[in-house]
């Protein structure tokens, strides 16, 4: 269900419509089930950045990984929208919140930054 909201803002964002894309995310939230708005959100997040505003994808991923600094795949996610060697300042002093979990970044991370 979730992917039908993510194909209709997808065609909104490519079709010129980024309010219109953002009002969905809005109404899927209310649609969807609670379990399924994490995975909506970073989707929307992705379009963000890719079709609209990417300082506006970079906000709702940084919202994304405070609420859940746990999740690895969110991480992984949004470090795979950002370009690390422009980025690179930011995601460190700015979002490294568990010690552990930077670590584990970093090392992945680091030779392609290199």
């Amino acid at each position: 269900m979730p992917q039908i909201w993510i194909n209709w803002a997808r065609h909104r964002f490519v079709t010129g419509n980024e309010a219109g894309a953002r009002e969905l995310l809005a109404r899927a939230m209310k649609v969807l089930e609670q379990r399924k708005h994490l995975e909506t959100v970073s989707k929307f997040a992705i379009l963000e950045f890719k079709h609209g505003t990417v300082e506006r994808g970079r906000t709702m991923f940084e919202g994304i990984v405070s609420s859940y600094p746990k999740r690895v795949d969110m991480w992984n996610m949004y470090l795979g929208q950002t370009d690390l060697n422009s980025q690179w300042n930011h995601i460190y002093h700015n979002l490294c919140i568990q010690v552990s979990l930077c670590q584990f970044f970093f090392q992945q991370m680091l030779p392609e930054v290199i």
